[in-house]
């Protein structure tokens, strides 16, 4: 239908005048002239005509119309009002006819805004209309559309939001009336703002908005702060999408009358749309989605969608197939049969509304999507589709199609991968939309609101509101004007700029909130008891106010008008009066420094002499501005008080600095001196302040048009100011110059920075301690016995260097070290700790029983030893873990375990697929990696990677046969969720995934060769020669977990074995492997069953030997066999477990299930076998006892034996985690905590008073020899299952170590899983001990009487026995509970291994981790220092190491 006949259609007759004379406008035009002469004259006619008139009659009776519907609607509200009731009664009788009465007349109003509406509408399309044909026929040299589309913008008379006041307005006062009449429906007419939806059974409401470009980072910088971005777990996408946000593609469907678009335009009820949406590249086989979306009378939206594959969907367009396939596949996999007749619902309604309708792709819309969402949490929903192109998709004129029309979709965009701005096609078959498209949906939750942040949002000014907008729609009206009669309201908004000014759309905002407030305070009257109140309080100001940027502006330009003085005699008074107001008040202008100077009018008057008056001119006697009342406003009072008050705070502060430095002075004249200047400048700022108060209010009165600045006070106080503190400066440097000389006073100031506190510069503290603990005297101290040494005096001091070499040479500095981790927020580290300077007397980590077990620790980046431990795979690391005497660890191991080193590291689901291989040809490829690596054919290796194993997306176009580009393939296709990772430890059994038939059931024994060839792949390109050894480590160290742990199985596989010969089948055991180093692991393994003095050891040596040739074979008998004797030992805590788990599996005599639960995933266990205990070295019982055994392959054993277990039975001890842990601070602080010399003095000259340190020296001759153990007790909790004892698995205990006395009896329980740390070896010791460091020596026997140290439990007072010594500072009080809280107890538990285990069972009992220090190679004061670096509380003191030797 043409739109001339359209509109005469559309007219309502009693409007029918005051439509657009769209005839006259076409005649005008002479259209039907071939080649009329068209001159400036006709089209200033047809400009007036159209702009002037018919423009000017439309907009002023819809602005009439409108003005009397609210009119109208007020009326009927104040009716209301009177009919509210009033504390709780109804005003008279009111009989229900009234409200009726009432809601006649909203009836009314409402039809009749449905009809303005309607007009509104036809009037714009029809001036679009009407300027398209002008510029068509007629715009050769004049087009008018630009500006039609501007003079439309600017006389909104077809814009939503002014129709949403009234609409909302009559909204609440339907809702109000049908309550009157008992009446439960809600309002008939919604929110214009906001559109239901209805999704998965759950109603939200949506809200659309445009945002301008200049805006998009601030606001996803608003969201971003309230929801993270949505991570889409699985694309469709295969291409370069799938690294960042998805581009989405939405083909929209319709006939060629656009009976659709109308239909949504007219907003009719239920109508439809369809499209088929999809994610990405159309040539990458992404998920095809078709959905039908009904929009119903109530407002709300309905959805019905079902996949699709590419190759169906022209026949199900032309209703050749109804998803036969799927239908038949879903009843296969046995789905509910409702889901079913669900798909098959959606399915038919769809088939069935495109072939009744005709419909066909119309339309294709192509954007990029940025989601936002907080997981597992759907209430807001917030979504940001920029780069938005609309592109014709038709194929309505067959003589020129833009799409083929046996095809469903463009194939010059999908085959050539065509991306946006998509510059290959047409310029009238695309439109790109200017703008950002944010859809904001909340879901509906009963009374609920939405959450602040959002309302916020939604009123700012950086987003445009756009209810109802819709891309199809939108791509509709711009790409096939022609073709449709009915044009969206906010067409004319595109061209037009939709930026606000902050303040303006803040007040505007402010408007209808009252607006609001007003209209709920009208329904509240009615469903209240009470009287209704509002909420709603008007803010003072916009919180998104101008910025600094947009003031700096306009003073910029204010000042540029300023600068060209004398040009601008045209401008008004109100301008010249607001510049010079600013000239005046230019904070940093020349008249602000230089009164003189001023360029204000009064100053340049002043300077000017006798002016001559022009004739007839006489001079006045008084000025108009001093005629007439005196009249202030109160603002300028207060400044010049606020001034004053500012002058008189300054003199405050001052004078009570100078007062306090006067009276602190006592003999200094220097101080008094300064005291008395600082006083006067006081007083001169006091007085300067009165006098300004009084001149500048004089000046107030008098309505002068002086100047009020004057920088003469200012200037000459801070001239005082500096002067004096420079002189200050000078006296005391000329002072201490004179008077300097070494300071023997002991200050008890000098303290040691306490624990979680820096006391002094880490720049100089860290400085001085590299210096000075690296051996400063070329010839060695002689060992110190006294302090202080020979030829010293307890009253004198020490130089710095003499310091160093009498107190800190060879002692260890301790330094703590945070990395953070790749990938990974801020909340998750790792924590080490490093010593140096120790004069080379060895370290604190304990030798490997043998290179067989050093396989628990892995270094990705070389072949070469960890030199320090953030450089292994494994975390913590297990290379510096055990110290050398048994139970013990390093200092950086207890540090390590107050890191945060296990994030949970989301991977994108990558969009790359491997190929779906079988088992042999993995195998055949495994073989031949063995022989080498083809780095030197490029061509052979694409071949052999993409033709295989991995599909390349661009093997048409751009091949990825650059090294770089495998590697990041194989990185992508590696951190798919489907392969195993081999960084949880319930995984690092590797032998279990080729060596245990059960995994082949499950395909997990396919999967494990298949990531093992994909990671041999990887590892060789990372480690080729083609690529950079630059790259390579960059590489090396931000990789994700799960690849890093992948690359670390592949380097252990070639080293360790290889696949002999296969058969392809489900039995693992026809694969035969070639192991290269169970020779040296059955050796290590002998050795260890020496070492633990196995009971049944001749029996497992002769099985070890493989003597018998039809016994089975050593790897052949467990997983944990398989892994061990092949080497295939990933680094972390599973190789303790699989070198006993190995040693039980050769042992015959072991009942087939009586061990058989020993595992790594319960670290504090133990077994009885045949009289004698093992422990591992996690748990608390191995711990405590190891000083009277042996520590092995992170066993300790053998153990005396408990009688609360049977003979073969396994043990797990209930520990609690330990109460002490390091901050981040407290590591960092290491260094100055644990400093031998203490905090620098104060005063570099005075050095290091002698008496502020004392010679500690135990008296290891006084051995106690009164301790014996006598039992170890396991009690079952009491909390353990009926059913687990039942079915024999392990049980839980609780332990407990029994020890003899002197006769008596005392039992300690093993509560907490406590950690002794090895102290660190020194040299040269002993060493002086810093007075600051505070600590209680005790014997071993007296410990039992301490009950609580180190204020853990809560509890003071801790009573020690006589005998005991106190060291280091010694004051009470308050003041001393930080003291009390970091002081060290010194155990000494010299003689036989029994003193040990009774310490560490007393700290295990309480929860004190502790250093344990062999005297004989770390000096007492050493170690205390060392419990000072480690936050711990208890030093036990040992003599002689039990090493882990070789039996």
């Amino acid at each position: 239908m043409r739109f001339g006949k359209k509109l005469r259609n559309s007219v309502y007759q009693p409007w029918k005048d005051q439509y657009m004379d769209y005839a006259k406008l076409k005649s005008m035009l002479r259209e039907d002239e071939d080649d009329p002469t068209w001159t400036e004259d006709d089209e200033n006619k047809f400009c007036d005509e159209t702009l002037n008139v018919q423009l000017e009659k439309v907009a002023s009776f819809q602005a009439s119309t409108f003005k009397a519907l609210e009119d109208r609607a007020t009326k009927a509200g104040e009716k209301l009002r009177d009919l509210a009731p009033e504390e709780g009664a109804l005003k008279g009788d009111i009989t229900t006819g009234r409200f009726k009465e009432i809601e006649e007349e909203l009836d009314a109003i409402t039809n009749e805004t449905k009809e303005l509406k309607k007009y509104s509408n036809i009037n714009y399309t029809g001036f679009l209309k009407i300027v398209k044909k002008h510029d068509r026929k007629r715009g050769n040299h004049y087009k008018i559309r630009p500006m039609v589309q501007l003079r439309l913008s600017r006389r909104p008379f077809n814009s939503e939001q002014s129709y949403a006041p009234l609409l909302n307005k009559l909204s609440m006062m339907y809702y109000v009336v049908r309550q009157q009449l008992d009446e439960t429906s809600e309002p008939t007419i919604a929110s214009s703002d906001a559109q239901s939806q209805t999704q998965n059974g759950e109603r939200y409401v949506a809200y659309k908005f445009w945002v301008h470009m200049d805006n998009l980072l601030e606001v996803r910088t608003f969201i971003l702060r309230r929801l993270p971005v949505l991570v889409y777990s699985e694309q469709s996408s295969k291409g370069l999408d799938s690294q960042g946000d998805p581009t989405l593609n939405s083909l929209y469907f319709d006939n060629p009358e656009f009976s659709l678009y109308n239909q949504k335009v007219d907003r009719q009820i239920d109508t439809s749309s369809i499209r088929i949406r999809w994610a990405g590249q159309l040539k990458s086989d992404p998920e095809l989605i078709f959905e039908q979306k009904t929009l119903h009378e109530n407002g709300t939206s309905e959805e019905k969608k079902f996949t699709i594959k590419e190759k169906y969907v022209q026949p199900f367009i032309k209703g050749e197939y109804k998803m036969e396939k799927s239908v038949a596949k879903m009843e296969r996999q046995g789905q509910s049969p409702t889901k079913i007749e669900e798909f098959k619902s959606a399915v038919e309604s769809i088939q069935k509304c495109i072939l009744e309708s005709d419909l066909q792709p119309v339309l294709r819309a192509n954007y990029t999507r940025t989601a936002f969402q907080k997981p597992q949490d759907d209430k807001v929903r917030i979504s940001i589709d920029t780069h938005l192109a609309f592109i014709r998709e038709d194929s309505i004129d067959p003589d020129r199609p833009c799409r083929a029309p046996e095809n469903w979709h463009r194939l010059d965009i999908d085959n050539s991968g065509m991306e946006y701005p998509f510059q290959n096609i047409n310029q009238g078959e695309i439109s790109r939309f200017p703008y950002a498209v944010l859809e904001i949906k909340v879901k509906e939750d009963g009374p609920k609101k939405s959450p602040q942040w959002v309302e916020e949002l939604m009123s700012t000014h950086l987003v445009h509101k756009t209810p109802r907008f819709s891309k199809f729609v939108h791509g509709v009206a711009t790409l096939f004007e022609d073709n449709v009669n009915n044009l969206p309201f906010w067409l004319s908004e595109v061209e037009t700029d939709i930026r606000k000014d902050p303040q303006a759309a803040f007040e505007e905002e402010e408007e209808r909130k009252a607006r609001k407030a007003e209209e709920e305070l009208v329904v509240g009257s009615f469903l209240a008891a009470s009287k209704p109140s509002s909420s709603y309080k008007p803010a003072v100001s916009s919180p998104l106010g101008k910025s600094y940027m947009q003031e700096r502006l306009a003073a910029e330009e204010r000042a540029g008008r300023r600068a060209d003085f004398g040009k601008g005699k045209a401008r008004d008074d109100t301008d010249n009066a607001g510049e010079e107001s600013s000239a005046r008040g230019g904070y940093g202008t020349l008249a602000s420094v230089f009164p003189s100077f001023s360029l204000s009018r009064y100053a340049q008057a002043r300077r000017e002499k006798n002016v001559p008056l022009p004739p007839g001119v006489t001079k006045p006697t008084q000025l108009i501005k001093d005629s007439g009342p005196l009249q202030v406003e109160p603002k300028v009072w207060l400044a010049n008080e606020r001034t004053f008050l500012k002058w008189q705070h300054i003199c405050f502060l001052m004078g009570a600095f100078a007062i306090v430095l006067a009276n602190s002075a006592k003999d200094n004249g220097l101080a008094l001196a300064m005291g008395i200047t600082y006083l006067v400048v006081a007083i001169f700022a006091s007085c300067w302040g009165f006098y300004m108060h009084r001149t500048r209010r004089e000046m107030i009165v008098a309505r002068s048009g002086k100047d009020f600045d004057n920088m003469i006070g200012p200037m000459i106080v801070s001239f005082a100011l500096v002067i004096a503190l420079i002189l200050n400066f000078i006296f005391k440097h000329d002072k201490d110059r004179k008077s300097r000389r070494p300071s023997t006073a002991h200050s008890s100031s000098r303290k040691r920075p306490p624990r979680s506190h820096s006391a002094h510069s880490p720049h100089a503290r860290s400085n001085r301690s590299t210096t000075s603990h690296v051996s400063p005297s070329p010839q060695p101290r002689p060992i110190l016995t006294e302090w202080p040494p020979e030829g010293l005096e307890r009253d004198g001091s020490l130089s710095q260097g003499k310091a160093m070499e009498l107190i800190a040479a060879g002692v260890p500095v301790f330094k703590g070290v945070k990395h953070t981790i790749p990938h990974a927020s801020n909340q998750f580290y790792n924590l080490y700790a490093t010593c140096e300077g120790n004069g080379g007397a060895g370290s604190d980590r304990g030798d490997p029983f043998t290179a067989a077990f050093t396989a628990d620790s892995f270094r990705l980046q070389s072949s070469e030893p960890a030199v320090y431990p953030w450089e292994t795979l494994e975390q913590s690391s297990l290379a510096f873990c055990r110290g050398p005497r048994p139970g013990t660890v390093t200092l950086n191991h207890w540090v390590s375990l107050s890191g945060s080193p296990n994030p949970a590291i989301e991977l994108r689901e990558p969009g790359m697929k491997p190929r779906d291989v079988d088992l042999s040809t993995i195998l055949e490829r495994l073989i031949y990696l063995e022989g080498g690596f083809e780095e030197d054919y490029e061509d052979l290796m694409y071949q052999n990677l993409y033709k295989k194993l991995l599909k390349d997306p661009d093997r048409f176009t751009n091949p990825h046969k650059a090294m770089e580009k495998q590697i990041a393939d194989l990185i992508i296709v590696l951190s798919r969720h489907e392969w195993i990772d081999f960084s949880r430890p319930e995984n690092q059994v590797v032998a279990k995934f080729f060596a245990n038939a059960s995994y082949t059931d499950n395909g997990r024994y396919k999967i494990f060769f298949h990531q093992l060839l994909l990671s041999m792949e990887l590892d060789f390109r990372i480690h080729s020669k083609h690529h950079a050894e630059w790259a390579k480590e960059k590489l090396l160290a931000q990789l994700p977990p799960c690849i890093a742990w992948d690359l670390a199985l592949a380097q252990k596989w070639r080293k360790c074995m290889s696949i002999e010969r296969f058969k392809t089948g489900s039995d693992p055991e026809q694969i035969k492997f070639r192991l290269f180093i169970k020779k040296s692991q059955v050796k290590a393994l002998r050795r260890f069953a020496r070492a633990m003095k196995w009971p049944n050891l001749a029996k497992v040596d002769e099985v070890l030997k493989e003597r018998d040739p039809e016994a089975k074979r050593l790897e052949d008998r467990s997983s944990d066999a398989m892994s061990y004797f092949t080497g295939m030992i990933l680094p972390g805590v599973t190789l303790p477990w699989l070198i006993m788990n190995t040693l039980i599996d050769c042992d015959d005599d072991v009942g087939a299930n009586a061990l058989a639960a020993l595992t790594h995933m319960q670290p504090n266990s133990g077994f009885q076998y045949k009289g004698t205990t093992y422990w591992s070295n996690t748990s608390v019982v191995g711990k405590v006892l190891a000083p009277t055994c042996q520590e092995v392959g992170g066993w300790i054993g053998p153990v005396r034996p408990t009688p609360d277990l049977e003979r073969i039975q396994i043990a797990r001890v209930r520990q609690r985690r330990p109460k002490q842990f390091l901050t981040i601070l407290d590591v960092t602080s290491m260094t100055e905590r644990s400093d031998p010399l203490g905090p620098p003095p104060k005063e570099p000259a005075a050095g290091y008073p002698i008496g502020e340190y004392q010679l500690l020296l135990p008296d290891t001759e006084d051995m106690l020899d009164t301790v014996r153990i006598e039992t170890l007790t396991l009690k079952p909790m009491s909390s353990t299952p009926p059913q687990i004892k039942d079915l024999g698995k392990p049980l839980t205990f609780d332990a407990a170590v029994q020890f003899a006395i002197d006769g008596q009896s005392w039992p300690l329980r093993l509560s907490y899983d406590v950690s002794f740390i090895y102290g660190y070896p020194c040299s040269r010791g002993p060493h002086p001990l810093f007075f600051d460091y505070v600590y209680k020596a005790v014997k071993v026997s007296e410990i039992l009487k301490i009950r609580d140290w180190g204020g853990l439990n809560n509890r003071r007072g801790s009573s020690v026995g006589a005998g005991s010594g106190l060291g280091g500072a010694t004051s009470s009080g308050a003041g001393n509970e930080e003291d009390e809280a970091e002081r060290v107890l010194v155990i000494e538990a010299f003689g036989v291994a029994d003193n040990e285990v009774l310490a560490r069972a007393w700290c295990s009992h309480w929860g004190l981790s502790a250093i344990v220090a062999d005297i004989e190679k770390t000096c007492m004061a050493c170690a205390i220092r060392e419990a000072y670096a480690a936050c711990v509380n208890v030093a036990i003191l040992i003599k002689g190491v039990n090493t882990n030797d070789d039996p």
